[in-house]
């Protein structure tokens, strides 16, 4: 059963007031409500950042994701490893049991706006029925910076995974997503000259391209 707190005119008001111009964690500190009602609610509501506010964060990154980027997206024309594989039978008939038949829904069906948590520890919202979901990192960074493009992954900068201050969200490609998880195995001491070798050579590649 889904038990929400709800929203009053009062708050409508003042969320609607303080929304476009503000980051989504200030309003909820000040409407003494978390982050995902208040996300919830101006999604429901259709509210979004203003255009000056996009702005103003699309100008302090833009700097950032230029050089960060550049070195790391892919090149023209290159074929993704798992182009054209499809699921081995062994392992279709392994999942079969568990698979959903078509027209069929889960026993308990939760409502546009609810929240979950995932088995890596990000936060989901409904935004649809009958079963879609979205990422509200991502959610947050497209209603600050606007549509993320193709290949595109919003990170956390820190380990903080409920702070969604745009500072704390960058945009870096899949290849580099993939570079920074691959050192994850890494003693510490060696995380730190595997990242220091990575900002180098994009430093150098950056200039080279000046």
């Amino acid at each position: 059963m889904f038990m929400r707190k709800k929203w009053t005119n009062k708050e409508i008001k003042m969320l609607r007031k303080l929304y476009p111009n503000n980051y989504t964690q200030y309003v909820a500190q000040e409407m003494g409500r978390s982050v995902c009602s208040v996300y919830g609610m101006a999604n429901i509501l259709g509210l979004h950042k203003s255009e000056e506010f996009r702005l103003a964060e699309l100008k302090r990154q833009a700097d950032k994701l230029r050089i960060v980027g550049a070195p790391s997206r892919y090149k023209k024309g290159h074929v993704p490893d798992n182009k054209g594989k499809k699921m081995s039978p062994e392992h279709y008939e392994k999942l079969k049991p568990t698979m959903f038949r078509k027209g069929q829904s889960g026993n308990t069906k939760a409502p546009v706006g609810t929240t979950r948590t995932t088995k890596d520890g990000y936060l989901e919202m409904k935004v649809a029925d009958p079963n879609r979901w979205q990422a509200l990192h991502r959610m947050m960074w497209e209603d600050t910076f606007g549509p993320i493009p193709k290949g595109g992954v919003v990170r956390f900068r820190t380990a903080d995974k409920y702070n969604y201050d745009p500072i704390n969200l960058e945009l870096i490609t899949r290849k580099e997503h993939m570079l920074r998880n691959s050192i994850a195995r890494f003693p510490q001491e060696l995380k730190q000259v595997i990242k220091l070798t990575h900002k180098l050579k994009r430093k150098v590649y950056a200039k080279e391209q000046n």
